[in-house]
């Protein structure tokens, strides 16, 4: 994570920051290497403040480690999922 760091957000929890600008149509994220597939019994013993990391689309459970779990992916957003990624959809200035 040496591109981006975790930070208390001034608006709501935890977010990335960057620490280098990045350019329209990169890719930030690799989900690979943050995302886990559990099962239905895996997800029903995580902690219930884990549970809001877990994205569950035709009965797949897609547990987000980090750093994507702190991706914003507000209306505003910076970057947008596509497939197995992340992707800078405006550039981003280093914070």
């Amino acid at each position: 994570m040496k591109d981006f760091e975790i930070r208390i957000s001034g608006i709501s929890g935890k977010w990335l920051f960057a620490l280098r600008d990045y350019k329209i149509w990169e890719i930030i994220i690799d989900w690979k290497d943050c995302l886990e597939i559990i099962n239905e019994e895996k997800y029903n013993n995580l902690p219930i403040e884990e549970k809001e990391y877990v994205q569950i689309i035709n009965w797949v459970y897609r547990y987000f480690l980090t750093p994507a779990r702190y991706m914003n992916h507000s209306c505003y957003n910076n970057t947008e999922p596509r497939e197995i990624w992340d992707f800078v959809i405006r550039d981003i200035k280093a914070w």
